[in-house]
């Protein structure tokens, strides 16, 4: 089990940028929310700090996606939610590729 913000940390430690100083923007939508689900309705998107982000749990593993919609900016990255085959994990992304000191890894099969 984790949680949106416990990825988001990671993968900022990761790129070495300090997560209190993370823009996000995000749905905070509830497992219980069908019509989000079945794609009738979006939730309004909030924006705030790390320590405003969606606190449940959920399982990161093989199978759907199952975390909170999320996109995050730093001065030098943007953290955007990745997934290959049902596996999810959130990524940082160069915001000026051209000055990037590492490229993330990406899967393949």
């Amino acid at each position: 089990m984790t949680t949106i913000r416990a990825q988001l940390e990671e993968a900022a430690a990761t790129a070495g940028d300090d997560p209190s100083k993370l823009i996000c923007y995000f749905m905070d939508v509830s497992r219980s929310d069908i019509s989000y689900r079945r794609g009738i309705t979006d939730p309004p998107i909030q924006h705030g700090t790390i320590e405003d982000l969606p606190a449940w749990e959920f399982s990161a593993g093989y199978g759907g996606v199952n975390g909170p919609p999320l996109i995050a900016f730093s001065k030098r990255y943007v953290y955007v939610q990745a997934c290959y085959d049902g596996q999810e994990w959130v990524e940082a992304v160069p915001r000026h590729p051209k000055y990037a000191t590492f490229l993330p890894s990406l899967g393949g099969g």
